[in-house]
């Protein structure tokens, strides 16, 4: 069994993986938030800083992802991952961000496959390294599955990944089972499940809807529960203490990283704001959790509203 984390954009970047990696196990794999194509004739350094040889920690299995929708930009951050050391990279069909979809990126692209065919027939014979694609079930219908299935079977793709919503329903509702039975039935290739596995017994239930898959992608559940890798796999032997140190030494960690990289403090206060979206279910009444924080005026504040929560709020990191 393969699990991967999945790309949040602006959270599971090279702070958060390298600190997660460090006190917890259980991924073998990650695939980096998108990086945007790029026009010109080369790359900066600054475009894929998340993807740096240097700011990622030697033992992470990682994926690079692009947002292209064409296929110049798409083929020079390719020759870019190549001369960075990967071997392989996602393409983005799945981000539904009204921002990259209405641009047809990521889920805008969904409605488009012979946009997809187009771009796919310029690139294959030069791409320089693997292919694997990320989508939906579609923008706005599971109508649109079947025919971009049908133009990906004919590419040499290393798998495909299937969140089972539709772009317009962002992450709110309930996953498709449906539509990705439809992708397991039609697609050629390796098919990785995405989508609310957010505690064991969701893996466990999936994995007896779908039995023939044996790849696995953990987004949220991860930021929700660190410990969620370990969990599945049955590896995690430590008292509910330990675990607990465990989760404070992890934030306190991505935090120093974080300061480490010397953004200014009301910038910093965001980024820990949109951590602790997730990171409010480590505790017992997250609602209640996330107000507090998000209330915070200062970094300052924040840091102390954080350390007395990590310090003295009530624990419930599900182990079901």
């Amino acid at each position: 069994m393969k699990l991967i984390l999945a790309p949040l954009q602006g959270v599971t970047d090279y702070h958060f993986r390298n600190s997660w990696s460090r006190f917890f196990g259980g991924i073998d794999e990650m695939v980096a938030p998108f990086i945007p194509a790029v026009s010109g004739s080369r790359v900066k350094p600054v475009h894929v800083r998340d993807v740096l040889p240097e700011h990622n920690a030697p033992d992470l299995h990682l994926i690079p992802q692009v947002l292209a929708n064409e296929s110049g930009g798409m083929m020079l951050l390719a020759r870019e991952f190549v001369r960075l050391g990967y071997t392989e990279m996602n393409w983005n069909l799945g981000c539904p961000s009204a921002v990259v979809s209405r641009h047809g990126r990521g889920c805008g692209l969904m409605p488009k496959p012979m946009v997809v065919q187009s771009i796919l027939r310029e690139i294959m014979d030069d791409l320089p390294l693997k292919l694997s694609v990320k989508l939906r079930s579609g923008m706005y219908s599971t109508a649109e599955l079947p025919e971009m299935l049908r133009v990906l079977n004919d590419f040499p793709l290393s798998c495909i990944i299937h969140h089972p919503r539709l772009g317009v329903q962002m992450y709110e509702g309930a996953p498709d089972p449906a539509s990705f039975a439809v992708t397991l039935s039609m697609s050629k290739h390796p098919v990785v499940y995405n989508g609310d596995i957010l505690t064991p017994k969701d893996l466990l239930e999936l994995k007896h809807k779908f039995p023939e898959v044996d790849q696995w992608m953990l987004g949220r559940g991860v930021l929700k529960n660190p410990l969620l890798p370990e969990l599945i796999r049955g590896r995690t032997s430590g008292s509910d203490s330990e675990n607990i140190n465990r989760i404070r030494q992890f934030y306190h960690h991505l935090e120093d990283s974080l300061l480490a990289q010397g953004i200014t403090p009301h910038r910093l206060s965001s980024r820990l704001k949109e951590y602790w979206r997730y990171f409010s279910y480590w505790f017992a009444d997250p609602p209640k959790i996330w107000y507090a924080i998000s209330r915070t005026t200062s970094y300052e504040s924040l840091k102390q509203d954080a350390g007395d929560i990590l310090a003295h709020g009530r624990w419930a990191i599900d182990k079901e």
